[in-house]
């Protein structure tokens, strides 16, 4: 297993578009080829480049301060560049949490009159733990 950011470039994936454009025999399929493969290069790239600028705030925080008025910058970079956005799924999660809550009771209330207006229709709703 790679350490979290440690995976490498599919080289394999690569060769194989290699492959497909040297098998390309016409213009108009060479072009699109070139569309399509630069497209997923591109958020490829893309997605790497966002996570190093991710954590290039980081890198200050590996350098440890000297005095102590620089403790207190540096304990407060920490929390702001390095806790804060840890924390911030937390944020996200509980919010998704409560709204799937009150999207689930609406939905069991939706299920359970529409079992009402079917005769002889037992619905038996799943428990959710």
């Amino acid at each position: 297993m790679n350490p979290q950011g440690a995976g490498l470039i599919n080289t394999a994936y690569y060769e194989g578009l290699i492959a497909q454009v040297q098998a390309i025999e016409n213009c108009d399929a060479l072009n699109q080829a070139v569309t399509t493969i630069f497209a997923s290069i591109q958020a490829e790239k893309t997605a790497i480049e966002q996570q190093i600028a991710r954590y290039q705030p980081l890198l200050a925080l590996l350098t440890p301060p000297t005095t102590p008025n620089a403790v207190v910058g540096w304990v407060s970079n920490f929390i702001s560049l390095y806790l804060t956005p840890q924390i911030q799924p937390f944020y996200t999660y509980t919010t998704q949490l409560a709204t799937l809550v009150t999207t689930i009771e609406h939905l069991v209330s939706e299920i359970e009159a529409a079992a009402g207006r079917i005769p002889t229709c037992q619905v038996v709703v799943p428990s959710l733990s």
